[in-house]
């Protein structure tokens, strides 16, 4: 059976439950309660097609679907042909007491050695294993037994206003204005920094998004906050065509094409280091807070829900660092 990802079902596995009889001991189709979790994400949840994309290839990467049926899964544009095809008719079912334990086993399996990766899988889980709970389907709260060791904090990559300069430098220069994307690449770089933007809101702006001095934007869970920009981007990006739906035309900017488009300026401006989209949202905080931005003024504007996420940005850089001990520390006054 196929079924169009946009229209009535996330992800057709399988249905049914299996009951065995006492309240501790019961058994549960875990395919079928994933479809099910994936519609409540889509349906209820609203989330929006990326984070639906990543929950799919979590739990996929996590059951390894060759283990428990051979599941086909079809990848093309989404809300076209977004197909999901089922071959088999085996079912996992696996009994309430067993169901972390199975889980913490499939986390540990996973060959990628990264720990954001595995806590993101872990965060799936956890989710869904409230979901249980919540819609009864468990009699306890799982998620609760569910446990594996934190992943280490890490530094968010963010360039240097050096390198910012080095990238704005390039983008200004007679060699990129003969380049005929070179004005979606600069509208993209200016929204991405100078806005701190996620890439797929960056994608999906819309002429009527865009006002005199700030921008709507429609972030994760749909929801929307206002975004000001300075006065330099406004000018940079030029007057909007209102005739397109999107300012990038009739389509919203593909991610992918976005992506390619942030690293080829960061290899036309000569970094030493990979570029992408989201380290330059990192670098729009770094250098906000640097420069003494509140924290919960951050928060608003990068469209965090949680006080926690905005605060990895606390690192500031060395050079700043350095100064403020220079100017402050009590140690240079005994010195002196």
């Amino acid at each position: 059976m196929q079924v169009k990802f946009a229209h009535n079902v996330i992800f057709f596995l399988k249905s049914g439950l299996i009951a065995a009889g006492k309240s501790y001991t019961l058994c549960m189709d875990i395919l079928d309660l994933i479809s099910k979790y994936l519609n409540y994400l889509r349906f209820q949840k609203k989330y929006s097609p990326h984070t639906l994309r990543s929950y799919i290839s979590d739990f996929q990467q996590i059951l390894q679907w060759k283990n428990f049926g051979n599941l086909e899964l079809k990848n093309k544009q989404f809300g076209e042909e977004y197909l999901f095809t089922y071959f088999t008719s085996k079912k996992l079912t696996i009994s309430e007491e067993e169901l972390p334990k199975f889980f913490k086993s499939q986390i540990t399996k996973l060959p990628t050695s990264k720990s954001s990766t595995r806590q993101r899988k872990v965060a799936a889980i956890k989710s869904y294993l409230n979901w249980l709970y919540q819609e009864r389907f468990t009699e306890r709260k799982l998620s609760l037994l569910f446990t594996l060791p934190k992943a280490k904090e890490k530094i968010p990559n963010f360039l240097s206003v050096d390198e910012i300069l080095a990238i704005l430098n390039y983008l200004n220069s007679p060699t990129a204005k003969k380049d005929l994307k070179n004005a979606n690449k600069n509208t993209l770089f200016l929204l991405l920094y100078g806005g701190g933007l996620r890439v797929s809101e960056a994608c999906n702006l819309k002429p009527k998004d865009i006002k005199s001095n700030s921008i709507r934007v429609l972030g994760k869970g749909n929801k929307e906050r206002m975004v000001a920009l300075p006065e330099f981007v406004f000018k940079k990006i030029g007057p909007i065509d209102n005739s397109k739906k999107y300012i990038w035309g009739d389509t919203p900017l593909n991610t992918r094409i976005a992506y390619n488009y942030i690293h080829q300026v960061g290899i036309s401006a000569c970094l030493l280091k990979s570029l992408h989209p989201h380290a330059l949202r990192h670098s729009f905080a770094t250098h906000m807070l640097a420069d003494g931005c509140d924290l919960r003024v951050l928060q608003e504007a990068l469209g965090h829900s949680s006080l926690q996420t905005t605060q990895k940005y606390l690192h500031l850089d060395l050079q700043k660092l350095s100064e403020n001990l220079d100017r402050l520390s009590p140690i240079n006054k005994v010195v002196k």
